[in-house]
């Protein structure tokens, strides 16, 4: 568990700060990217891991990750 420190709102985004703990950050935990160039240009490959598929399709699943997170 870890402690929420601060929160940051504009309008379209709500940023999270949290203390810093150590393992997988929660973009490591929900996504994994892979860049690679192409014709110069950096194309990104985003795979969904299967807790981000879990906590997609079980609202009460995603309620239980939002508020342990708060």
């Amino acid at each position: 568990m870890c402690l929420l420190l601060n929160y940051v709102e504009d309008k379209k985004d709500l940023f999270l700060i949290y203390e810093l703990v150590e393992g997988k950050t929660l973009n490591e935990l929900l996504f994994e990217v892979k860049g690679e160039f192409y014709k110069g240009e950096r194309i990104y490959h985003v795979n969904h891991s299967s807790f981000y598929h879990q906590i997609r399709n079980d609202n009460r699943l995603l309620a239980n990750f939002i508020r342990r997170m708060t």
